[in-house]
């Protein structure tokens, strides 16, 4: 199958287009249209994760569709490079509190992000993995920029 790529700035955008008949398809978060599919705007045809996910429960993997493909989205907080010690250590615990509140969860049980909190190391391993996986992916799929 062959597909024609348009760009969008971002998920919002690109669902607007979607919703706008401008566009046939497009591959975002769940978080992204959970409320267009769940007031039957859209239908959601796969997830691209290794199970199904919560609030799109009857909706098949691409892997049950045949499709040996799993990509997550994942979101993180960064500093600059020469942020004094203190600062990261200060942040790094209060994401970590952050992350236990149960009015955060409560939004996130909302909006479907899904959730998984890292610490840096952990973090910085996971993005490598995603690196090393899309980098196989490109050349296996012969994509040139």
């Amino acid at each position: 199958m062959q597909f024609n790529h348009t760009p969008f700035q971002g998920a919002g955008p690109a669902v607007l287009a979607l919703l706008g008949g401008h566009i046939d398809a497009v591959t975002v978060s769940p978080a992204e249209v959970t409320t267009c599919v769940q007031a039957g705007k859209l239908k959601t045809l796969a997830v691209m994760a290794d199970q199904r996910i919560k609030g799109f429960e009857q909706v098949p993997t691409l892997k049950e569709r045949n499709i040996d493909l799993s990509i997550g989205t994942w979101r993180g907080l960064a500093a600059p490079k020469n942020t004094p010690p203190e600062i990261v250590t200060y942040l790094k615990n209060l994401s970590q509190q952050a992350s236990a509140e149960p009015a955060f969860r409560e939004v996130l049980d909302k909006q479907n992000p899904g959730f998984a909190y890292a610490d840096d190391v952990t973090f910085k391993a996971y993005m490598a993995k995603d690196s090393a996986y899309f980098k196989t992916l490109i050349a296996k799929l012969k994509i040139k920029n």
